[in-house]
């Protein structure tokens, strides 16, 4: 077996001669099924891996095993209603906010009112620039009520911004003249505004049962003279007095003394049987006095 020779020293000034690596042996590459059965010994043994596709099914399979959290899915479906629902709110609140379907006088109907003005009425209702979907149509109607004069109403709404209100006013019955004030007054006691043409029948009151006590007295007092009125009552001007009760003077000159305890049919019927009497037709002062139950005296 011969020695190689040292590599020769380089000489100063002189380029060194690069020694020549020899290549590495080659090894061939043996293809994958003869590599599986030599490391297995030519046989398939339990510990042979096995093939590509049955890798990846099984992790495959493994990955559709593991269940995905409910509260972290969210479905197409509530997306969606969750959109239209959104969009549903941000259209009821602009409906219900917008000046477009604001309530105006002109877009206002009013109907029955033949005394009291319009106008008034309007205002009573607190309807201007108020919005037709935030308007409550019985709170309108309380508020008009609220008016003298009015008996009934109704508030109708109709979209857009329309609104139609109805009334039915009071009708006045009797002029109540006090000793300072005058008012007029429809047959339940309600106050009438003295606009229109005034009532036939007017009371003077000297007992100072005016309208502003409504009381026991006042409604007898009413009663009293819608039973005179339905029993055919010609006389429009009557007078109440502490001791006298009601009481009138005829066209004929007649000085009738009613009382305030009711009756006052039975008693105008009473009335009407004295004057045709021979004690009528004597007597001086022409006088009659009803007040007693059941009993009359003519002076």
């Amino acid at each position: 077996m011969s020695r190689r020779s040292p590599p020769p020293t380089a000489r100063p000034g002189v380029p060194s001669r690069q020694t020549p690596v020899e290549p590495a042996p080659f090894i061939p590459v043996e293809p994958w099924w003869r590599q599986s059965r030599r490391g297995s010994g030519g046989k398939r043994g339990q510990d042979e891996s096995p093939p590509r596709f049955q890798t990846v099914a099984s992790r495959v399979a493994e990955r559709e095993e593991v269940p995905t959290p409910a509260g972290r899915r969210v479905s197409g479906a509530a997306v969606a209603a969750l959109v239209v629902a959104l969009a549903l709110f941000g259209g009821v609140g602009f409906l219900v906010t917008t000046d477009w379907l604001a309530v105006t006088r002109t877009t206002t109907e009013i109907h029955g009112a033949q005394r009291l003005p319009e106008d008034a009425i309007y205002a009573a209702s607190q309807l201007e620039g108020v919005n037709i979907f935030q308007m409550h149509p019985g709170r309108v109607a309380e508020r008009i009520r609220q008016t003298p004069g009015i008996a009934e109403v109704a508030v109708h709404p109709r979209l857009p911004y329309q609104v139609t209100i109805v009334i039915r006013e009071e009708t006045p019955f009797v002029i109540w003249q006090g000793i300072t004030t005058t008012t007029w007054l429809a047959e339940n006691g309600a106050i009438v505004p003295a606009i229109g043409a005034p009532p036939s029948l007017k009371l003077t009151d000297l007992a100072r049962a005016a309208p502003e006590s409504a009381g026991k007295l006042q409604a007898q007092v009413l009663a009293d003279l819608k039973a005179l009125r339905a029993a055919g009552l010609e006389e429009t001007e009557l007078y109440y007095g502490a001791q006298e009760g009601l009481y009138f003077r005829s066209a004929d000159g007649w000085t009738v003394y009613l009382g305030n305890d009711g009756q006052m049919a039975t008693k105008l019927a009473a009335l009407r049987t004295i004057k045709t009497s021979k004690a009528a037709q004597s007597a001086r002062a022409r006088i009659v006095d009803l007040r007693a139950k059941g009993h009359a005296q003519v002076w």
